[in-house]
Parts: structure tokens; sequence; C-alpha cells
């Protein structure tokens, strides 16, 4: 899923199901839940609440 202009590096848990490509309520539970994982691990950070959520790249750039 390509990236463009100020969204590089967002991603949503709609584009994250979309990009699973499982049953529709199975791909967006196994979305959230890879997400989640991935902001605990630090890969990703999370900003907003519920439908305004998005999780951004964690990239060092110092």
């Amino acid at each position: 899923m390509p990236a463009t202009g100020s969204r590089c590096g967002l991603l949503t848990n709609m584009e994250m199901t979309a990009a699973t490509g499982f049953a529709p309520m199975a791909s967006r539970t196994t979305a959230t839940r890879d997400l989640h994982e991935l902001v605990e691990i630090g890969g990703l950070t999370r900003t907003g609440e519920r439908r305004y959520t998005r999780y951004h790249l964690a990239i060092d750039t110092q």
C-alpha cells in the first residue's frame, strides 16, 4: 500500500484490514490485534481514540 505526502508512515485499521485479505470480521479483529502488538514491541506509535486512531511508524530520526 503506497504512502504519499503527509500520509507517509501512517496506517489505519481499515488499511491494515484490507492488507490482510481474510474474512471481513476476522480481518478487522486480526488487524487490530496485529496493530496492538506492533505498538507493544515499539514498531508503531498510536495516536487518537476509537475511529480516530492512527498508527505511525516508530522511526528514530536521531
